[in-house]
């Protein structure tokens, strides 16, 4: 079956069961958009829906663009504003063809925005360019247009017309339709059909008689099943076909003086547009029916004339009207009828209803009971029980609840009512209150009644503020439950709620955190569903429920949505929230139809929910309904199928069938672009299928999106992601579009996704491509030429340098070889005799004196070579004047290179020494001397006259008679001498003024008494002026001469005021904390041995406080170390505002302080002034703006009690500190020797603790865990044991300890590991035997617990429910969040959880109800002393009780004694394990008193 069958058969339905409601409730359901909303202009004139789903609406002041969302401008529009556009419609391939009164026509490609003009070109045989068209169609592929009363015909392609054909003068046209090969005109002169270019009059009339009015044709529609729609000025008329051919003869009249705009046929009516408003059109009456007045709407439009209309994809009618705008109506609301009444003085507030067997419907109201006619259109016939009063208090007459039964009178009906519960005969329309015939348990005076429920046809179960009763029609009796009574503690807060059908005698009761079950047989109170969490309501937390045939039990809840119980074990599978689709989480009334649909009221409309796919649909008031409120309680099936819900505004009725349809959904689609910083218009072309592209200065992007429905009903949730250079990803947008301030330039792809509330899975996708342009200087094309740019730039660069290279390699080969000759000419220097052949320049050296044997020949060039480079310019200029002037002589310095003692000065002195007959000089002869002592003597005095000038410190050099020989340059400018001669500046008159004369003549004296060689210090004090002085430390040295009497004095004085206050700086900070300026430990250390000192001086005592910040390490981490260290400084001005003078205040480090009480009267008073301290420091500190809290854990010591030295009594002050933060925090603990020992055991624990988990000496036995009712056994709980040497550790003792160091998950491991080996034969021989394992919360706070347990069974080969895994309570104290989730995961892998010790403890029963557990385990301390302590029986079974009621098995701990089996065993408690059955085994115990292959106890 198609959709349009499927849909004209909905129709029909509609039709049959609809009630014809009074204008105003479908007007009122109408929006408008306006000139208010941006409209053009209020007078419409055309409406068209393109392929995108814009809406096209035209006015007599231009065209405009609808998204669903709101109006969005168009390339053209400014072209169009302000025309007055008579006609428009959609072509073929997008072509939007558009007509006006003066500019003529064009054609918009809605697509891609192109607009082009018609008749602007040559070959429009006589059109005018501004010419006005009355109607057009596409036909044969050309557009045919219609102008006055001609046809022309426009090439599609080239836009070329010419006329096709002429009708009658007075033949206005008004309307074209394409009738398989023909075309049909509607004119004012009547139908004519063109065929093979000749047009024919076409009668449209049949038998009924031809008027002006019903011969003016205006509408021209093609229906499938009655054939041509022929809508005129008077009348709707159709002309039956033929297959192709129309019958005209058979033509007849549907629907009578209507003057007809428009006709739509959609899902849910078919609908007429006429000058009187939008009319429903029944075809099987042939008539139509009054549907929207615009006069009788919110808008009060006074006209009512609607000239054109549009039926959208979904489902939306768009009414054009003359001066209002264009109005919009989903048709879906005609799915929905109101069974209300509009008298004013009229309550339409319901909260009951019931059908009676006639079928005719009583409806409850805050104001009485009405009565409506039975069938398909009911109808208010009376009312009853209405107070007569005009201005009564409201709801004095309320009806809440209407019953009837076959106990009863046909004509009786009993009310649940404000007043109680009466008896209406429906015959005489008077009520009566009901009969009791023990009047003894009836309701007094004061107590009201608050809540009924009809429990099967015979019993009413009602309660009031105090009490509950069953009243039995038949015996007209009252019933008190007052077991039921005792069991509740609130009847305020108290719902009845129909009985669940297997279970007969079940009473079930909604409460504010749970729905109960009461079995009226045993009394016995258990709940079947509670809440995880309490609500925090005081009404009732389930209002209804309703079993599907899936085995699901669905319950509505007044605060968390909607949850489907599993029947069978009432464990949550389904839970539908505001996260997965709803509105609102407060749920009313649930309704199954026959279409397997849940339907469910709530305080934020109606929710249809499909049980197969659990697809959820909601309704609100753009849906049709009268309001989105509902009412508790008011809903029924009729026996016609259809469902009735009550709200404050009526009773909505409807008809299930009519929402099998599929709603048209449109997936989200970008709709818009915008730029704030300049305009931009974007076609849909743009959008859906090229890439964007923007400048690089753009800014302000604004995305719209829409699905195009006015109603915008958004289903789903929309999640948008921009890909990118800039990237981002944006859950649940709430807005219609995306807005982007600024973006990187590059290519980006923005993505919309709609997701399925409660679900990934996406049902659409959208996508938009586009890119931001780079900068001129910034795009690729300009960075690749900046990168060429610098590559030629190095590659420059590069050869320059290699051509520097090359010539610095060539002259370093040059001086190498230069060296090389240098270095070989002055290899050896010494002084000796020369002479030298100036004729030839040749050298003759002689050496020494004594050595005139021996010579070596050398040329003059070979010598200038031996000289130093820097020497040999002034050497050559030397002998070249030298040989210039041979009269004169030549002395000359120079330096020559000695292998063995480097470079050597020598000095020659020559003269000519022969010349030849002609006086030219022959040869000249010399000495050679090696001058490099003398030289570096003379450096050497040069370098250090320099140094003296240059150090810092004072240097004086007397000589023997203390007479000044020099002073530096430093002491010269400290003391104010002149440059030149300062020695004779520093007179003793000066050295008095600066010294004084007691320092002067102390100096003076040690000078005199120096010995030599003999070093002395001294420190003066030398005063500069008022505002200077320093302190000097004088070195003087007595030099001796080689007789060893004293040559002079050297005196070194150092300035020493720096490093004094050095000095004064680290002494300070020795001794002081920087930050709160108190003492440090080292001089709190010498403080309290002062103390001690003089206590024990005086027989006193003394007291020391070690006290520690509590958690401030969180405080640091979150609000960072300078608020830290602002907050150690508060807290020092807190303890320093509570200390006496007797106290002293130091910081230990870190977070520790320490108080030294010097002296105390009695140990009170040190007690008084501790609890002072910690209250002090508990107070609200402020830091920067911040709030903190803080407390303190304070140790006390007391001298001479506790220790006799300062370290002692420190060492004991932490120790007992540390028990006070053992004990809880924020407390004080005085020292005691336990303390001592313990923490010593502790610690040697510890290490010994450590070796024992890296040498895996840990052993394990096992408690058995007996079944007493089949004396079997059924598991162990494995139990670590640990010998240290000959000693046996107790588990309560290393057990905390590996749990305080971190070792107790690998111990844990080890154990479980060695016990699954160990155990391996009871696995075998019984699948049923099981490892009870016990968890620290440690455990539970580990990640991967589950992931980790699940791999080392599987190892061993062995399923996750042989293990079992105890828990305490204290596992949920850390982190409830993280202990669910861990605990959930060890659920979801299949272990089993086991709750210890139960009873002890916190014992929250919030555990049981938001935890998995599976077992209880009652706590030993219970059972050992159920003879000796007889309410410990009570105890035990109240536990017990509530294990069962919570669907748990118990365990009972520490069973010793014969007494305590038969105690437990009568109470139903079957599983045991204690020193009755057996004490804790090893494996090679256990396998000898408990064989596998017997398994039994005896």
């Amino acid at each position: 079956m198609n959709y349009w069958l499927q849909a004209a058969l909905l129709s029909l339905l509609l039709m049959c069961h609809h009630l014809v409601v009074a204008d105003p409730y479908y007007a009122n359901q109408i929006s408008r958009l306006s000139t208010q909303e941006g409209l053009s202009q209020s007078s419409v004139t055309g409406l068209v829906q393109d392929k995108q789903g814009y809406i096209w609406i035209a006015t007599h002041q231009g065209l405009n663009r609808y998204d669903g969302n709101q109006f969005s401008p168009f390339a053209g529009q400014s072209l169009l504003l302000g025309s007055d556009i008579l006609l428009i419609k959609l072509l073929e391939d997008n072509q939007l063809f558009i007509s006006t009164a003066q500019s003529g026509a064009f054609l918009l490609n809605t697509h891609t925005f192109a607009l082009e003009k018609l008749f602007d070109q040559g070959g429009r045989q006589g059109i005018a360019p501004d010419a006005a068209v009355n109607a057009v169609a596409q036909f044969k592929n050309n557009y045919v247009i219609a102008i006055e009363n001609v046809l022309y015909t426009v090439n599609a392609k080239t836009l070329a017309s010419k006329r096709l054909a002429t009708l009658p003068h007075k033949a206005y046209i008004r309307t074209l339709l394409v009738w398989h090969n023909t075309l049909l005109i509607g004119s004012e002169s009547g139908l004519f059909q063109l065929e093979n270019d000749q047009v024919f009059p076409l009668n449209h009339l049949g038998s009924t008689s031809r008027s002006v009015l019903n011969n003016n044709v205006k509408m021209l529609k093609q229906d499938s099943a009655l054939g041509l729609l022929v809508g005129t000025v008077e009348g709707l008329f159709v002309i039956p076909n033929d297959d192709i051919e129309l019958n005209s003869e058979q033509a007849y009249l549907l629907v009578p003086k209507l003057n007809i705009w428009a006709h739509e046929r959609g899902p849910y009516g078919e609908y007429l547009a006429t000058d009187t408003g939008l009319y429903l059109l029944d075809r099987r009456d042939h008539s139509a029916t009054a549907l929207i007045s615009f006069t009788e709407s919110r808008y009060l439009t006074p006209q009512n004339t609607i000239p054109v209309m549009l039926l959208d994809k979904h489902a939306n009618l768009w009414l054009g009207s003359n001066n209002n705008g264009v109005f919009i109506w989903p048709t879906s609301a005609y799915r929905f009828k109101l069974l209300a009444s509009q008298d004013n003085n009229f309550n339409n507030n319901i909260w009951a209803v019931h059908q009676s067997d006639d079928g005719t419907l009583w409806l409850g109201s805050d104001d009485g009971l009405h009565r409506f006619s039975a069938g398909h259109q009911p109808a208010l016939q009376q009312s009853y029980f209405r107070d007569p009063n005009h201005k009564p208090a409201y709801g004095s007459h309320a009806v809440y609840r209407i019953y009837s039964s076959p106990y009863l009178a046909d004509n009786i009906l009993l009310l649940d009512t404000r007043a109680g519960l009466r008896q209406f005969d429906t015959s005489t329309g008077q009520t009566s209150p009901i009969k009791a015939s023990n009047t003894e348990v009836a309701m007094t005076g004061d107590d009201h009644l608050v809540g009924s429920l009809m429990l099967d046809q015979r019993t009413l179960l009602f309660h009031t503020h105090h009490h509950i009763f069953l009243y039995d029609l038949a015996l007209q009796t009252m019933t008190r439950l007052t077991e039921l009574e005792a069991q509740l503690d609130d009847l305020q807060s108290l719902l009845f709620l129909p009985s669940r059908p297997e279970k007969p005698d079940e009473l079930l009761l909604s409460t504010a955190t749970a729905l109960l079950s009461y079995d009226r047989r045993n009394h016995q109170l258990t709940p079947v569903w509670q809440a995880e969490q309490a609500p925090d309501s005081a009404y009732p937390l389930v209002n209804d429920w309703m079993q599907d045939s899936q085995g699901r039990l669905w319950l509505a809840t007044n605060t968390i949505g909607l949850i489907a119980l599993e029947t069978s074990n009432l464990q949550r599978i389904i839970h539908i929230t505001e996260n997965q689709g709803l509105a609102t989480n407060t749920l009313y009334q649930l309704e199954r139809d026959l279409h397997n649909k849940l339907w469910i009221s709530s305080q934020n409309g109606l929710y249809a929910l499909d049980l197969d796919t659990l697809h959820l649909d909601h309704f609100d008031h753009r849906n049709g309904l009268i309001t989105n409120e509902f009412n508790l309680g008011a809903s029924q099936v009729l026996h016609s199928g259809d469902i009735l819900f009550g709200t404050p505004n009526g009773a909505v009725k409807f008809n299930p069938s009519a929402f099998t349809l599929p709603p048209e959904r449109n997936p989200l689609a970008f709709s818009n672009l915008q730029l704030m910083s300049r305009p931009v218009l974007t076609s849909p072309a743009q959008l859906r299928e090229g890439t964007l592209q923007f400048e690089y200065d753009d800014m302000g992007f604004r995305f719209e999106f829409s699905q195009f429905n006015i109603f915008n009903e958004r289903r789903n949730f929309v999640h948008a992601r921009l890909s990118g250079p800039s990237s981002v990803e944006i859950e649940h947008v709430r807005n219609n579009y995306l807005f982007f301030n600024t973006l990187k330039p590059g290519n980006y792809t923005l993505t919309l996704s709609e997701l399925i509330p409660g679900s990934h899975e996406k049902r659409a996708q959208s996508q938009l491509h586009f890119e931001v342009k780079h900068a001129w200087w910034n795009t690729p094309l300009a960075m690749l030429s900046y990168a060429l740019f610098a590559c030629a730039v190095l590659l420059f660069i590069y050869r320059k340098h290699q051509s520097k290279q090359l010539a610095l390699r060539q002259t370093y080969e040059q001086l190498a070889h230069a060296k090389a000759q240098t270095d070989l000419a002055l290899k050896k220097t010494q002084s000796g005799l020369w002479s030298m052949e100036i004729p030839t320049q040749q050298i003759t050296l002689l050496g020494n004196a004594q050595d005139v044997g021996h010579s070596k020949q050398l040329s003059l060039a070979a010598f200038f070579n031996k000289v130093h480079l820097q020497d040999q310019e002034m050497v050559r200029h030397q002998w070249a004047r030298f040989l210039a002037a041979p009269d004169s002589q030549l002395s000359i310095t120079y330096r020559i290179h000695s292998k063995q003692r480097g470079w050597l000065w020598y000095h020659d002195i020559a003269k000519v020494s022969e010349w030849d007959a002609q006086g030219e000089p022959l040869r000249a002869s010399g000495i050679y001397s090696n001058v490099t002592e003398q030289k570096a003597n003379q450096l050497n005095a040069a370098m250090f006259s320099q140094a003296l000038s240059q150090i810092q410190d004072w240097l004086l050099i007397l000589d023997s008679n203390l007479q000044l020989l020099s002073v530096n340059q430093s002491l010269a400018a400290a003391l104010g001498l002149g440059s030149k001669a300062p020695q004779q500046q520093l007179t003793l008159s000066k050295l008095k003024k600066h010294l004084g004369r007691q320092q002067l003549t102390q100096l003076l004296g040690a000078l005199r008494q120096i010995q030599p060689k003999e070093n002395i210090k001294q420190e003066i004090d030398i005063t500069f002026d008022a505002q200077r002085q320093s302190t000097v430390q004088l070195s003087i040295n007595a030099v001796a001469d080689e007789q060893g009497d004293i040559e002079f004095l050297v005196i070194v004085g150092s300035d020493l005021s720096q490093q004094k206050q050095a000095q004064s700086e680290l002494r300070y900070l020795a001794n002081f904390d920087a930050l709160t300026d108190l003492p440090n430990r080292n001089l709190m250390l010498q403080h309290i041995e002062f103390a001690i000192y003089n206590a024990s001086k005086h027989n006193a005592g003394c007291a020391l406080l070690f006290i520690d910040l509590d958690k401030f390490k969180p405080i640091n981490d979150a609000y960072g170390h300078y608020a830290g260290d602002q907050l150690l400084i508060a807290v020092t001005q807190r303890i320093s505002s509570v200390l006496s003078e007797h106290c002293i205040l130091g910081r230990q480090s870190g977070d520790e302080f320490i108080v030294l009480v010097k002296t105390f009267e009695d140990i009170a008073q040190v007690t008084e002034l501790v609890q002072h301290m910690i209250d002090t420091l508990c107070a609200k500190y402020e830091v920067d703006g911040i709030s903190m809290s803080i407390s303190a854990s304070v140790g006390v010591a007391i001298y001479p009690f506790d220790a006799q030295t300062a370290e002692a009594l420190l060492r004991n002050a932490d120790i007992a500190m540390l028990s006070a933060k053992q004990s809880g925090r924020n407390s004080f603990k005085f020292f005691t020797s336990e303390m001592n020992a313990h923490l010593s055991r502790k610690l040697s624990l510890e290490a010994a603790l450590k070796e024992a988990v890296a040498d895996n000496q840990f052993y394990n036995h096992y408690q058995p865990i007996v079944n007493t009712t089949n004396h079997t056994l059924t598991g162990v709980e494995l139990l670590m044991r640990w010998q240290l040497g000959s000693t046996a550790i107790s588990p309560a003792e290393f057990i905390p300890i590996a749990e305080e160091v971190g070792l107790i998950e690998q111990m844990t491991t080890q154990a479980l590991r060695h016990a699954l080996e160990e155990l391996a034969p009871f696995f075998r021989q019984q699948a049923s035997f099981y490892l009870s394992l016990n968890l620290s919360p440690q455990h539970i706070m580990h990640d991967n617990l589950a992931t980790s347990l699940n791999t080392i069974v599987a190892e061993f080969g062995l399923s996750n429910h042989q293990l079992k895994l105890e828990i305490t309570e204290n596992s949920f104290l850390a982190d409830r969040h993280k202990a669910g989730k861990t605990l959930a995961e060890l659920k979801k892998f299949g272990f089993t959880l086991l709750l210890d010790d139960f009873g002890t403890g916190y014992s929250s029963l919030t555990y049981l109800s938001q935890f998995p557990i599976d077992i209880i385990k009652i706590d030993q301390s219970f059972i050992r002393t159920l003879e000796t302590h007889p309410h410990n029986r009570s105890i035990v079974k109240t536990i017990y009780m509530l294990a069962q009621n919570l669907h748990m098995a118990c365990i009972a701990e520490g069973v010793e004694t014969a007494q305590q089996v038969s105690f437990l065993r009568d109470l139903g408690c079957e599983y045991m394990q204690g020193y009755y059955f057996s004490k804790p085994l090893s494996a090679s115990g256990l396998l000898e008193q408990y064989p596998p292959d017997v398994a039994e106890v005896g």
